[in-house]
């Protein structure tokens, strides 16, 4: 055993003895103890002036040696203990400023299983003295306790572990656990931590705890990404910005962030417009801003501080839609949207429509964390919404002298008689004088052609950080399968975002990659127009089965089956994202940032289709589609498109007094090329499919397009107290696209205040129930530069063969005359809101009114293209407008059994106005893009909303009645005054979703609702047509007195009609019906639950794993419609199936449904997420 003493000075003899002779420890306390006798007078008098002395200490988790080392250094005073009962000390956790020897020696020793007393100026550390057994019973035991602290998600955290009354506390580690030797066995343990919740835990003679501890939630203390990555409080803003958390968006998400963030945010609308794997998406925030049909509404994506863009006009923002598409969302931390023109307008011309800035993770301190995750979930076509007729089966319109529906064998219509069950032909007499035979009854056999859409996704993310560095490591690989029987594809993608601190410099690098390929069959459009009475599902062997082979299908067209295999299209994409962002501090107020980066996105597909060749006998006998051999065709197109962007940014920050100021200056340099190539080759010579083997000259074209923009910008923002702040913005943008002499007049500006109401009126904040209150308020002048590249200076195309046969020229190029003068689209936005807390944020509301207003919406105006007037041109003005609401109730009730129960709605209303239209317009403008609205257009008008539908109804009296031909009863349609009602966008949208958790166990739900519009259902127009709607069996298909109808007595005036039936209930009267197409513009309205999550968390105990958590979620359960939505899911506007690769989002995208179009899906999904 070794003895120690500490000293200021040299150390006395007796103790260097000790120390150099190792001689025997008992011989030397017998003389310690003789020496301590004789000074005992001593010691007691000097006791009393050494502990006047002051000590001043502050140490954390300290060796209770190094104390003592300080001790002597500041009181003179020695100690002498045992090393080996030094050791089993705790360490030691104490700050005092100014203290006595014996207040500092107290709480150095207590809960210690050591004791000490003072002889002269030596510290005599002990043994602390053991205790009789009756005396142990009338005092308090001291224990040793191990613990481990986690948050309310299950996961450890780091927090302080303090005695209760003393200054002894240790911090758990990255795993959330601690130790703390010595403890009062009824001692309280107080736990505190950064963003925790403090929680006081009795021990209770416990040597084990599991201490669940809960994150503080503060609304106004909430930190929000902007503009450039620029980090503010939400007191600080002067316009809406709201942020959702990466869980939120992966609780019931099928793969896709879009469908993730449906409902979460008020005011935004995303609707998703078909059910391919790779569906068709449209996002609009607060509405559309302009109004012509190819200009761009969608906002801008921002990933990692940097631009998702390849320009601002539409056709470059769609391509963005695809690129979002393949983020995969499992590597969100959160996303951030900033509603309107005014919180985006640093980002100039691309952020007027508003921004939604995408945070992917980044690495957690402590030790390496591994996280897996599979996914697989399931989808189906939901037929509940659907209606079809069910009583009459094929016929192509003919009726025998009775007027019943003459049947058809190989007809697709619905125009035959009533089903009877009795057995039918079907199809035509094959070479041997057979022909099928079936029973003539309604199935949904049809319903089954399409498949049950599988997807397996698996991720996993390796993830690490220290206080110089971070590191995150996402991988993800899906497989999936479309509805469309053998579609397929498969996507794999790696995400790296990862920062090094070195010195002052600290360099993030964000890199993003999928690859996604895919192999798909034509779309399947007309299957649901089959008749119903063939089991289209028994034509699947089209090879080996005699009736189901291209000679024979019963069908005059080509067996779906076969079509699926004859025609498909393979596709490959590789989308690139990276960025390098360089920040350096020189000290505490000046940031600098520079971040460069690229986007690429490269695309090749191929569409092959396999000749048929009919026998003989098809091509006489097989109907109109066997007359003659398909011949093999290739097409082939690749598009490549490179965005190159770089920002700087100068940031400072200071705090003089009850001053903030913030100011950031910069600038961005983009460019934006595109290169497409497209071929066809449509009659080859043989089976081959390459270009070469065409029979003439394959159709090729190629396009390149370049553009580039500078810009400048500066932003000043100041705070006063922390409860008013001031912010003012500026911009000015160099635009290739603009004509030279146009350029440099693109300066736009803004300011937005924030006042925290109950911190600048005192009275306020002595309302108990009223938490915090704040209001702000923004204006903004931006500009949308809504063309193309070249679309604002005359062009030329090559011509030929013109004037002579081998020499070629050069032609003006049609489509009219731009304006060289043509300005951005001006647009001023205002926006009012407020933020209140009330109960210590257990309601929180939250309120906006916003207005924008283009003072100058770029249209193309209709002047003839060889009349030198401009036809692209500043030619109207446009307001949109619009409130929002949301409401946060959290906890709507706790209990003491960590049962809680939260609840969140939104509602928004939005509306716009055409204020003023060229002259050139007459008042109207009527959109071109309206191929799938047989007989109908989209109009705006001046003084009304945009859009409105252009339809037909039925010739009426003064009356409203409808005039009917006193002779036939028919009703005609009055093609000489249409009819503009309607709206094509939603008024009014709705969510409300609940969150309801015990323990372990959480239970999810959000429902949406969204309403104020009409959709053209022009499926169901194609069904009037060929007598599949439920409206086409009125009256048994038996003539009928029109209701409501007039006939005209011959002396111009109208009377009831009620003898003069029409003069067919059939394919000839609704022939008529499907041109009144008022009858199909149907209310849009609908409330759908759009999820339904349950999650667990599985306690898990492991050496190999953290935590083991299982999700199951279904989407889209329950939808609910007017009556006389008889399409299902109004959002849904296209069939499955492939679909082009640019997805143009016209500002008509939505406005009516195609006619393939299916009903709607229930998608429901399994996942399994396991931490190492």
């Amino acid at each position: 055993m070794f003895l120690k003493a500490l000293f200021v000075s040299k150390p006395a003899s007796i103790f260097r003895y000790a120390r150099e002779s190792g001689g025997d420890a008992s011989k030397l306390l017998r003389i310690m103890k003789i020496t301590a006798i004789l000074l005992l007078v001593t010691a007691l008098q000097v006791s009393a002036n050494g502990f006047s002395q002051s000590i001043t200490l502050s140490v954390k988790d300290a060796s209770l040696e190094s104390v003592f080392k300080e001790i002597r250094k500041q009181s003179g005073y020695n100690f002498l203990f045992s090393y080996d009962e030094l050791d089993k000390a705790m360490p030691v956790t104490i700050q005092v400023k100014e203290a006595t020897l014996e207040e500092v020696l107290t709480k150095c020793f207590t809960n210690q299983p050591l004791s000490y007393s003072i002889v002269d100026k030596v510290v005599i550390v002990k043994k602390r003295e053991e205790v009789a057994d009756h005396a142990i019973s009338n005092r308090s035991l001291f224990i040793d306790i191990k613990g481990i602290i986690s948050n309310e998600k299950g996961e450890p955290v780091i927090a302080t572990v303090t005695i209760k009354g003393t200054d002894i506390s240790v911090t758990s580690n990255t795993k959330g656990e601690f130790v703390l030797k010595g403890v009062n066995e009824n001692a309280v343990l107080v736990i505190t931590g950064v963003n925790l919740e403090t929680r006081e835990i009795k021990v209770d003679g416990k040597i084990n705890l599991e201490i669940s501890v809960k994150t503080k939630v503060k609304e106004e203390k909430e930190v929000i990404v902007t503009a450039y990555g620029i980090e503010k409080s939400t007191k600080e803003l002067g316009y809406s910005a709201v942020k959702v958390s990466g869980e939120d968006i992966n609780r019931a998400n099928p793969g896709n962030l879009l469908m993730g963030l449906t409902g979460r945010v008020s005011g935004l609308n995303i609707s998703q417009q078909s059910s391919g794997m790779n569906p068709q998406m449209r996002v609009l925030l607060r509405g559309i801003r302009s109004i012509s049909e190819s200009t761009n509404n969608l906002p801008l994506f921002i990933l990692n501080g940097a631009p998702l863009s390849f320009g601002s006009d539409q056709v470059s923002a769609s391509l963005v839609m695809d690129f979002v598409n393949n983020i995969n969302p499992v590597d969100i931390e959160d996303v951030t949207v900033l509603k309107g023109a005014n919180g985006t307008a640093l980002y100039g011309p691309e952020g007027v429509n508003g921004v939604i800035i995408i945070t992917t993770k980044k690495g957690n301190k402590g030790s390496p964390s591994i996280n897996f995750r599979n996914h697989t979930s399931f989808q189906k076509l939901d037929f509940r919404y659907v209606t079809f007729q069910t009583q009459f089966g094929s016929g192509t319109g003919g009726v025998d002298q009775f007027g019943n529906g003459v049947y058809d064998p190989m007809g697709f219509n619905g125009w035959g008689p009533a089903y009877n069950g009795q057995l039918v032909p079907i199809g035509f007499e094959d070479e041997n004088g057979d022909i099928q035979r079936v029973p003539y009854s309604y199935t949904k056999d049809r319903f089954h052609f399409f498949s049950v859409a599988k997807q397996v996704q698996n991720s996993l993310s390796i993830t690490q950080a220290d206080s110089k560095s971070d590191f995150y490591l996402g991988l993800n690989y899906a497989n999936q399968s479309g509805l469309i029987p053998k579609d397929v594809q498969n996507r794999a993608s790696i995400l790296l975002n990862t920062a090094r601190q070195v010195g002052k410099l600290n360099v993030r690098t964000n890199i993003a990659y999928t690859r996604t390929n895919g192999n798909y069959g034509a779309p399947q459009s007309t299957v649901l127009s089959l008749p119903a009475h063939i089991r289209i599902t028994h034509y699947k062997d089209y090879v080996n089965d005699h009736w189901s082979d291209q000679n024979h299908y019963p069908m005059n067209g080509e067996n779906p089956y076969a079509n699926i295999d004859r025609v498909r299209a393979k596709t490959t994409e590789n989308a690139l994202f990276g960025n390098l962002t360089f920040t350096v501090k020189p000290n505490n107020w000046l940031t600098l940032i520079a971040r460069p980066g690229i986007n690429y996105s490269g695309y090749y597909e191929k569409e092959t289709a396999a000749p048929i060749n009919f026998s003989d006998f098809a091509k006489m006998f097989g109907g109109g589609f066997r007359r003659k051999d398909w011949l093999a065709s290739v097409k082939e197109k690749m598009v490549s498109t490179t965005a190159l962007n770089s920002d700087f940014l100068v940031s400072t920050l200071h705090n003089t007094g009850n001053l903030l100021i913030r100011t950031s200056t910069g600038a961005t340099i983009r460019e934006n090329y595109t290169k497409s190539i497209r071929a066809a080759a449509l009659s080859l010579a043989a089976p081959v499919f390459n270009l070469d083997f065409n029979s003439l000259p394959p159709g090729v074209e190629e396009r390149a397009v370049l553009s580039r923009f500078y810009s400048l910008f500066g932003t000043g923002t100041i705070g006063y107290k922390d409860r008013i702040f001031l912010e003012i913005t500026g911009r000015n943008d160099w635009d290739s696209k603009l004509a030279k002499i146009a350029r440099n007049k693109n300066f736009y500006y803004g300011a937005n205040t924030s006042v925290v109401l109950t911190e600048v009126i005192p009275s306020l904040s002595k309302i108990n129930w009223l938490t915090s209150a704040r209001i702000r308020a923004s204006v903004t002048r931006t500009a949308n530069m809504n063309i193309e590249p070249y679309q604002a200076e005359r062009l030329f195309t090559l011509t030929a063969p013109f004037p002579y046969n081998s020499l070629l020229s050069y032609n003006l190029l049609r489509g009219g005359y731009p304006n060289p003068m043509l300005k951005p689209e001006k647009i001023i936005s205002l926006e009012y809101g407020g933020n209140f807390s009330l109960l210590k944020d257990r309601i929180v509301f939250d309120v906006a009114y916003y207005r924008q207003q283009n003072n100058g919406l770029i249209l193309k105006v209709n002047n003839g293209w060889l009349s030198t007037a401009p036809t692209i041109d500043n030619a109207g003005k446009f307001a949109n407008f619009g409130w929002e609401f949301d409401l946060k109730l959290n906890p709507v009730f706790k209990l003491p059994n960590s049962m809680s129960f939260t609840a969140e709605g939104r509602f928004s209303f939005n509306n716009n106005k055409v204020l003023e239209l060229s002259p050139v317009y007459d008042g109207r403008l009527q959109a071109t893009e309206t191929a799938g609205m047989p007989g109908a257009a989209m109009t705006a008008r001046t003084g009304h909303s945009a859009y409105e539908y252009e339809v037909f109804d039925w010739l009426r009296d003064p009356s409203g009645r409808v005039i009917v031909d006193r002779v036939t009863g028919m009703p005609s349609v009055d093609r000489s005054h249409p009819v503009v009602t309607g709206r094509s966008l939603p008024k009014y949208t709705a969510a409300v979703n609940f969150n309801f958790s015990w323990k372990k166990f959480t239970l999810t739900a959000l429902a949406e609702y969204r309403g104020g519009n009409q959709v053209f259902a022009a499926q169901q127009q194609n069904m009037i047509k060929n007598g599949l709607h439920p409206l086409t069996t009125l009256n048994g298909r038996q003539r009928f007195v029109f209701p409501n109808s007039v006939v005209d007595n011959g002396s111009g005036h109208y009377t009831e009609n009620t003898d003069v039936l029409v003069s067919s209930a059939g394919q000839e009267f609704y022939a008529l019906v499907a041109q009144a197409n008022i009858h199909f513009l149907n209310s849009a309205d609908f409330w759908k639950i759009r999820e339904i999550a349950i999650s667990y968390e599985i306690p898990f105990k492991s050496k190999w794993a953290k935590k083991v958590g299982f999700n199951f979620y279904i989407r889209d359960p329950f939808s609910f419609y007017p009556k006389s939505n008889i399409s299902g899911d109004p959002l849904l506007i296209r069939g499955p199936g492939d679909r082009p690769y640019q997805t143009i989002q016209s500002n008509l995208s939505g406005a009516y449904s195609e006619v393939g179009r299916l009903p709607g899906t229930v998608l429901c999904g399994f996942i399994t997420n396991i931490s190492f």
